[in-house]
């Protein structure tokens, strides 16, 4: 990646502009929301019970900074791009302002790879040899990327030293964190080996079994109440 996780997790926090947007507490649970609740209410943040869990854990006096790493592989390989751009974002942010154009960082890029159309030993290949050497080389970018994502993250295991921007005096220790990594349905099947989804109900059925998902699945919704911002389950 060409951008470090830890001077990310600085340029959001010591950000004047971002502090009244910053949420370090996870979920929000009004009375009778309780954990087996079938409406439970969340803060904005994607991070929920298990961004609870792991503050616990963490060194005392530091708090986590918790990220979303967006690579669409999708769009990769319908464009005639060389490079898929992999953006970081904040999750302790509100979802208002989360995915604005300038909280997004594109933490580096991932080459794109496809058929050597003209390579004279590519050429020669039989059909199934080729389709082979496309997909050696696609998971090794694949594994490669993640690879230097998880080195990137375990340099800052300890902290980053972050000033307040409200408070020049005080400062905290942040630690940054892959909260989620946010990939498009068939790449997520691909990293982890499932011919079903673990999160809903669609198979390997392609563009089909994607068509029939959009159709029986309301996905969550975002709503304002008492000024804060929640995410609710869908049904």
């Amino acid at each position: 990646l060409l951008m470090d996780v830890g001077a990310i997790t600085k340029a959001w926090y010591e950000d004047v502009a971002l502090v009244q947007f910053q949420d370090f507490h996870a979920r929000v649970e009004p009375p009778g929301s309780g954990e087996s609740s079938p409406q439970r209410l969340f803060s904005s943040m994607q991070t929920a019970d298990w961004f609870r869990e792991a503050s616990k854990k963490a060194l005392p006096g530091t708090r986590l900074n918790a990220m979303s790493l967006f690579w669409d592989a999708t769009v990769r390989s319908s464009s005639g791009a060389k490079y898929c751009p992999l953006m970081l974002f904040n999750n302790n942010l509100l979802l208002s302002m989360r995915y604005k154009r300038e909280q997004i960082f594109i933490a580096g890029f991932a080459p794109i790879i496809r058929p050597p159309v003209g390579d004279a030993s590519y050429a020669g290949m039989s059909p199934a040899r080729r389709a082979a050497w496309l997909k050696l080389e696609r998971d090794s970018v694949e594994q490669e990327v993640l690879r230097i994502l998880r080195q990137g993250f375990e340099r800052h295991s300890a902290g980053i030293v972050c000033a307040d921007p409200t408070a020049p005096s005080a400062a905290k220790i942040l630690v940054p964190v892959l909260a989620c990594l946010q990939v498009d349905h068939p790449q997520h099947m691909k990293l982890v080996g499932a011919r079903q989804c673990g999160f809903c109900n669609v198979g390997g059925h392609g563009k089909r079994g994607l068509a029939d998902f959009e159709k029986a699945v309301s996905l969550r919704t975002t709503a304002v109440r008492d000024g804060n911002e929640y995410v609710v389950n869908g049904q």
